[in-house]
């Protein structure tokens, strides 16, 4: 997985973000919503094919069982194969929840509402289909966390690189889909709540897009630190003692240090420079950052450095006795 790759593979995931957001997701309503892809079209079809009576409502019960089944099933053959771990526990829990989502899903009426005011039967949906990815979710972390730890080295390199790819991703689609989103619903909600006085929102609109540049500017420091981390790994994985490896150890952890310290002081100048213009402004946020994962990671990786440094000194010495 090289970096050029990974540049693409940001570029359009941040392409695609950005035309989400304007599309106002249309293909997402589509269907409903996304988190409920596929159990609400399961549902759906296996009501219509239900429906037509006869054998068609056969089949229909039929795959309802065989789907439901499928975790039951993957438990059984990792059991039969001396594979099954203390976490397949979570595919009978799984298996079970099938059972009633997906029947909830084929009769969304039975739906139980919560008593919360304007709590729709779309939202209700969402509600159970996230339990069963919670679930699912967790069983395949657990999974993997075993497999980490039975791995070898070699494989950790390459479980990390894939982890800091996904990470990457996410963080792209955070800043050009969500926090762009939010961005632009903030300036619609804007608007709306000055009809009829809609001059001098300029000023109010360049603050809201001011703050969606400095809110995205950790993420883009996430971004950063991923590429001298994925360069960092290439070479550590090569020759832990070379003099490459130092270089881009120190540079890893300069770029975290610079990161932490544009993350605050963006900030800091934003809040100020606000509060200057606050006798214009329609709509002011201000926040007091507190980056204390950023600080532990910071001082994480300036330890790793540290150590890296210690054993490439120690290492030369041994060689220079022997």
């Amino acid at each position: 997985m090289n970096q050029k790759a990974l540049h693409t593979t940001l570029l359009i995931s941040a392409l695609l973000s950005i035309l989400g957001v304007f599309l106002k997701f249309s293909v997402s309503n589509a269907f409903g919503s996304i988190l409920c892809f596929p159990l609400a079209q399961i549902g759906m079809g296996l009501r219509w094919l239900s429906l037509q009576g006869g054998l068609q409502n056969v089949i229909a019960f039929i795959f309802y069982i065989a789907l439901c089944v499928v975790p039951l099933f993957v438990r059984w053959l990792l059991k039969k194969k001396k594979k099954d771990e203390a976490a397949d526990e979570f595919l009978v829990v799984l298996s079970l929840l099938l059972f009633y989502v997906i029947y909830m899903m084929i009769n969304p009426g039975l739906i139980p509402m919560p008593t919360a005011a304007g709590i729709e039967n779309s939202m209700a949906q969402i509600l159970l289909c996230g339990t069963v990815y919670s679930v699912l979710v967790a069983y395949l972390v657990l999974r993997w966390v075993n497999v980490f730890f039975n791995s070898k080295t070699e494989k950790l390199y390459g479980y990390m690189v894939a982890l800091l790819w996904f990470a990457a991703i996410l963080l792209t689609i955070s800043i050009f889909g969500v926090g762009l989103n939010d961005a632009c619903l903030e300036m619609k909600s804007i608007k709306l709540s000055n009809t009829g006085s809609e001059d001098g929102l300029g000023i109010t609109y360049f603050f809201t897009g001011l703050r969606f540049l400095i809110d995205s500017i950790p993420n883009f420091v996430s971004i950063l630190v991923i590429f001298s981390g994925l360069k960092f790994i290439r070479v550590f994985s090569t020759d832990q003692y070379s003099v490459e490896t130092i270089g881009e150890s120190e540079k890893l952890s300069q770029i975290c240090k610079i990161g932490l310290t544009l993350t605050m002081s963006s900030n800091v100048v934003f809040n100020i420079v606000q509060l200057f213009f606050m006798p214009l402004l329609r709509n002011i946020k201000s926040s007091i950052e507190v980056p204390l994962f950023s600080i532990i990671f910071v001082l994480g990786t300036l330890i790793f450095s540290k150590m890296v440094i210690s054993n490439k000194t120690l290492k030369d010495d041994n060689d220079s006795i022997i």
